[in-house]
């Protein structure tokens, strides 16, 4: 990133250069800042390592775990149950499509038988 460095008689601090124009319209003077100004106005976080805290042992994870394992159980009781589910109705879906054809076939027969009868009667 660039810098600079903007003063206005006694005060003066270090801004990102993007901000030139705006500084020198209210009349500040630009500078190019040092190595040490620039750290000290924008310090350079330090890498530090985050330890986690062992909670294995602990009676709320213990807690959670037994829950978790609840809820995985009941999820497969769920699945399993739908996979029931779902090919108890595709088997009914068959039985419909049967049945339907066979309506159909009848209604053609009773209107084949209708109009026989009819003949007959004349």
């Amino acid at each position: 990133m660039n810098y600079i460095k903007v003063t206005q008689g006694e005060k003066s601090f270090v801004v990102l250069a993007a901000n030139k124009a705006f500084y020198k319209k209210q009349g500040y003077s630009i500078s190019e800042p040092t190595k040490q100004e620039i750290e000290a106005h924008f310090p350079t976080p330090k890498n530090k390592k985050q330890s986690r805290a062992d909670l294995s042992d602990t009676l709320e994870y213990e807690s959670l775990r037994a829950s978790l394992t609840t809820v995985s159980a009941d999820l497969a009781n769920e699945k399993s149950e739908h996979e029931k589910t779902k090919s108890e109705l595709e088997t009914v879906k068959s039985e419909l499509t049967t049945v339907s054809a066979d309506l159909a076939n009848a209604q053609t027969e009773l209107e084949k038988a209708k109009k026989e009868i009819e003949k007959l009667k004349k």
